[in-house]
């Protein structure tokens, strides 16, 4: 047995496979769970029996298999549920769909609280998220928030930008700006101060604003969307356009609703799309499930190749076929099942793979762990170098005095 040193050590036990996480970057891995578990920040933390990741303070991801959950950081984190298809978005503008029932969520500070009893996510001070099995709720902040229940699945929306759906009816309200309110009955799309829709299934209307009117015709049904934040509709195609931000594009052939600049939704029943903006955009199809990165700490999925994308920052890069996550610049991870490969950052990085895995060390503290010879490597400071044969702590200094073997067992 190796124990943890003051900084990212490792803790081994031949009968548990496992990896003590210290104070920042750490990991923690358990043969019989198969986990590894994160530090402060960027950290993962995964068990075979629920394949799960943890969030660190920031960008992190938690994924689980029977509800493949990706969990968000501060800001733009990501919350994703297969039997629930949920994405969460961040300060404005995000995502949360759920396969019966489709919806969208923003809040200042988009925390993740997730509960397999109950199936919860529960933000931070403002716009989180909170939804339970039994209810299927998902509550809202302050602005743009998500209130979802099974009996009224419903996304309530916020200052602007909301949503409010409901399946009896489904519903969209309309926020300050550039809302949309639709129900089965008399599909609608309410309009805001400006460059607002007002369509209605009887009649599919469009109407406009002071300024950015609206064209329509009744042969194509269409409403056109002026300079910003226009909405071009067609019953043929049912689409709504948006403008220049947080837009609308929806289409009943292909039901799509596209993003404006920025926290944008692209949706299509055929392949149920969300659209990321200029960045923490989602972008995700059911017959590829993909949530595209934006310019940070982005989701790239699919389901033939679940994928989640790397952004500048502590990205997560997952493919099926070869669950993947790209290391960022710094305690990023890389993992592949194929290879289950998670590659070490500028710090505490971590490589592993299942035919071998492994868990590279970097500058400082870092670990190296390979099945076959079950090893974690020691850095500079701090390390731990050990195998299942002899579980060897390793000199610190460049020292290598460390015997490869040893009587040790544990």
């Amino acid at each position: 047995m190796a124990c943890c040193a003051a900084n990212n050590g490792i803790y081994a036990v031949v009968s548990r496979r496992a990896a003590c996480c210290d104070a920042s970057n750490g990991i923690y891995a358990v043969v019989s769970r198969r986990a590894a578990y994160g530090a402060a920040s960027n950290g993962i933390y995964a068990v075979v029996a629920r394949t799960v990741a943890c969030c660190a303070a920031s960008n992190g991801i938690y994924a689980v298999v029977s509800r493949h959950v990706a969990c968000g950081g501060a800001s733009n984190g990501i919350y994703a549920v297969v039997a629930r298809h949920a994405a969460c978005g961040g300060a404005s503008n995000g995502s949360y769909a759920v396969a019966s029932r489709p919806v969208a969520c923003g809040g200042a500070s988009n925390g993740i609280y997730a509960v397999v009893s109950r199936r919860a996510a529960y933000g931070g001070a403002s716009n989180g998220i909170y939804a339970v099995v039994s209810r299927h709720v998902a509550c809202g902040g302050a602005s743009n928030g998500i209130y979802a229940v099974v009996a009224r699945p419903v996304a309530c929306g916020g200052a602007s930008n909301g949503i409010y759906a409901v399946v009896s009816r489904r519903v969209a309200c309309c926020a300050a700006n550039n809302g949309s309110y639709a129900v089965a009955s008399r599909p609608v799309a309410c309009c805001a101060a400006s460059n607002g829709i007002y369509a209605v299934a009887s009649r599919p209307v469009a109407y406009g604003g002071a300024s950015n009117g609206i064209y329509a015709v009744v042969a194509r049904h269409e409403a056109c969307g002026g300079a910003s934040n226009g909405i071009y509709a067609v019953v043929a195609r049912h689409v709504a356009y948006g403008g220049a931000s947080n837009g609308i594009y929806a289409v009943v052939a292909r039901h799509a609703a596209c993003g404006g600049a920025s926290n944008g939704i692209y949706a299509v029943a055929s392949r149920p799309v969300a659209c990321g903006g200029a960045s923490n955009g989602i972008y995700a199809v059911v017959s590829r499930r993909a949530a595209c990165c934006a310019a940070n700490n982005g989701i790239y999925a699919v389901a033939s190749r679940p994928v989640a994308c790397c952004a500048a920052n502590n990205g997560i890069y997952a493919v099926a076929s070869r669950p993947v996550a790209c290391c960022d610049a710094s305690n990023g991870i890389y993992a592949v099942v194929a290879r289950a490969v998670a590659c070490c950052a500028a710090n505490n990085g971590i490589y592993a793979v299942a035919s071998r895995p492994v868990a590279c060390c970097d500058a400082s503290n870092g670990i190296y762990a390979v099945v076959s010879r079950r090893a974690a490597y020691g850095a500079a400071n701090n390390g731990i170098y050990a195998v299942v044969s002899c579980p060897v702590a390793c000199c610190a200094d460049d020292a290598w005095r460390c015997p490869l073997f040893c009587p040790v067992t544990v």
